[in-house]
């Protein structure tokens, strides 16, 4: 099943060690949103690991503003999980994408921020198997962090929103992967060359 929690009324809720536990306690729950403002500890944080049926969590909004990089190891425990997207990750460091590689199940990932670098994109990069990526807002990412999004050899989709300082030396990089079908670039420039390149060998290429 799936349990979306999110803000439906003016008053702020707030997901807690004792909402978590409950939560936790639902058999063979697979899907979690979760859109609000997130309070727990790291007594909370365990529960999660009960979730054994658990595979796709999103954390967004207030959620993902909780998201630390210890929060994320956490949450990395859940190996079982094929999707995870984290939303305005303003906390979430460079260094805490090293525990992604320890979801050896994850095909899709989608972050939100604009503190991540190409070092980011080096940890990402060190995922096993992932097939959708969305970076969204990663202002500061460059061409180097192209080379390293071409190391992504099972990639089939690619989405970047916000990049604009890649050029079309970066994204012609992406001609080593053999498995991208889409790629989606949204405010990242003109990257006129970069684009004509990857469509001339088939991959669909938008542009907004």
């Amino acid at each position: 099943g799936m349990l979306n929690v999110e803000n439906t009324s003016s008053l702020t809720p707030i997901v807690d060690d004792d909402v978590l536990t409950t939560i936790a306690g639902i058999q063979q729950l697979r899907s979690l949103v979760i859109a609000t403002r997130l309070d727990v500890s790291g007594i909370g944080l365990v529960q999660l690991r009960h979730m054994r049926s658990l595979e796709c969590r999103a954390l967004e909004r207030g959620a993902g503003e909780a998201v630390t990089d210890s929060v994320l190891k956490v949450l990395c425990g859940l190996t079982q999980l094929r999707k995870l997207r984290i939303t305005d990750c303003d906390q979430l460091t460079d260094a805490g994408l090293t525990y992604l590689q320890y979801l050896p199940r994850i095909t899709s990932l989608e972050l939100y921020g604009s503190n991540f670098t190409d070092e980011g994109v080096r940890q990402i990069s060190k995922v096993k198997g992932l097939k959708h990526l969305r970076l969204i807002d990663w202002e500061r990412l460059t061409d180097k962090g192209m080379y390293y999004i071409s190391k992504m050899h099972s990639l089939r989709s690619l989405h970047l929103r916000h990049s604009r300082k890649i050029s079309d030396v970066g994204v012609e990089r992406l001609l080593h992967l053999k498995s991208l079908r889409d790629v989606h670039l949204a405010e990242c420039g003109l990257l006129s060359k970069g684009r004509a390149r990857l469509s001339k060998k088939g991959v669909r290429v938008k542009v907004s």
